[in-house]
């Protein structure tokens, strides 16, 4: 009778043991396909990702891109993490359609970004994440991966946003909370309008309507931080509302950058009110 109870105490014990091992891998699996799916872990939603996608509607290449950021940029998913921004290149404009969004300014921040990111040549689509990650602006894997691993900000940002008499004002806050690695940093205000159709008539997407999300309509520097921790710095933006902008559609987002390395260390966004 003690033999046998010792075998059953032994057997079970056994069982219980390989029973919480067996959930134990079943979780470590589960997280392990998580992170592989570059989805965010429970409760890393809340530190702010900055995606920016150079991008045009002359380039064929380019709507998939698009619709990439517009989805991850609106997924539930990541809440308010992701701050997406679309920027239209002007190089595409001399085949044939002008991208109506176009600036060379966005080509020359292209640029920018490909000399700090020692790159051989700019391309479209491109995605962006904080400034230091790049890849091609289609590849979901990559987006997803990048937006997983993205560094925590070192920057606190706050924004609001208001509509008044043909013009919107944003009112910024910033402050650096962690260790900072630059002399200097900039706050960056840009102003954006989701959802846009436009119909193109020539070039390579000739004929095809696209719909644009998330597209930069202004980008302004107005505060400087000094790179040490608890620099901080407030400013008001005033934009002139275009009439062909729709208002309900406006956005305005905030972000810190290292003009040098020009990685974000921080970033908000508000709807415009």
């Amino acid at each position: 009778m003690r033999i046998g109870l010792v075998l059953v105490l032994v057997v079970g014990i056994a069982t219980a043991v390989w029973v919480a091992a067996s959930k134990s891998a079943d979780s470590e699996s589960a997280a392990m396909a998580g992170a592989e799916m570059g989805q965010p872990e429970p409760g890393a939603g809340v530190a702010p990702v900055v995606v920016e996608l150079f991008t045009s509607q002359g380039c064929s290449s380019c709507p998939p891109a698009d619709a990439l950021l517009a989805s991850i940029g609106s997924d539930p998913a990541y809440g308010d993490r992701v701050v997406a921004l679309s920027y239209h290149v002007d190089y595409w404009n001399r085949i044939g359609w002008e991208d109506p969004f176009s600036a060379a300014a966005w080509t020359q921040r292209q640029h920018d970004y490909g000399r700090v990111l020692r790159l051989g040549n700019v391309y479209t689509p491109q995605a962006i994440v904080n400034g230091s990650d790049q890849f091609v602006g289609s590849d979901r894997n990559s987006m997803k991966r990048a937006i997983a691993d993205a560094a925590a900000p070192v920057a606190e940002v706050a924004v609001s946003a208001t509509l008044a008499g043909g013009e919107v004002k944003a009112s910024v806050n910033a402050k650096l909370t962690g260790s900072v690695d630059a002399a200097e940093y900039f706050v960056y205000v840009a102003l954006t309008e989701r959802e846009i159709t436009t119909k193109v008539l020539r070039g390579e997407n000739s004929g095809r309507t696209l719909v644009n999300d998330h597209v930069v309509r202004r980008l302004e520097r107005p505060i400087r931080l000094i790179g040490r921790i608890g620099s901080q710095g407030d400013g008001d933006v005033k934009f002139d509302l275009d009439p062909s902008w729709k208002a309900d559609r406006l956005e305005v987002v905030a972000f810190v950058q290292d003009p040098d390395s020009m990685r974000i260390v921080g970033a908000a966004k508000s709807r415009v009110q």
